[in-house]
C-alpha cells in the first residue's frame, strides 16, 4: 500500500520502499502501515505532496521533451510515414506519469 508519512522522526522499515519525497513528506510503498501510524501525514500535507509531486514531474517531462529535435522529428514521420515523434512522446510521458490531485 502507498503512504504518505512527515519525514521528522520517522525511520523506514528496510522491506518499505521510498517512492519520492519533498522537504517535508515522504511517499512509501508498505506491507504494514502500523509502524508509521505516528507519522501519518495529514490531507494538507498530502495534497502539497501530490501537487509536489506533479510539478517534479512537469519538470522531468520537460527535460526530456527538450532533449528531442521535435520539429525535425515531425517532419522526418511526415516524409517516412512513420511516428517516431509520437513514439517518444509516449515514451516520457510512460516513464514520468502523471498523478491525478
Amino acid at each position: 500500500m502507498i503512504i504518505y508519512v512527515r519525514i521528522e522522526h520517522t525511520t523506514q522499515n528496510a522491506e518499505d520502499v521510498s517512492i519520492l519525497a519533498s522537504a517535508t513528506v515522504a511517499e512509501l510503498e508498505v506491507l504494514d502501515d502500523k509502524p508509521y501510524a505516528a507519522w501519518i501525514a495529514t490531507e494538507l500535507e498530502t495534497a502539497d505532496f501530490l501537487r509536489f509531486k506533479l510539478q517534479n514531474c512537469i519538470e522531468n517531462r520537460v527535460v526530456e521533451y527538450t532533449k528531442l529535435n521535435q520539429p525535425e522529428m515531425q517532419f522526418d514521420d511526415l516524409i517516412n510515414n512513420t511516428t517516431t515523434w509520437q513514439d517518444a512522446i509516449l515514451a516520457i510521458k510512460a516513464k514520468f506519469p502523471k498523478e491525478a490531485i
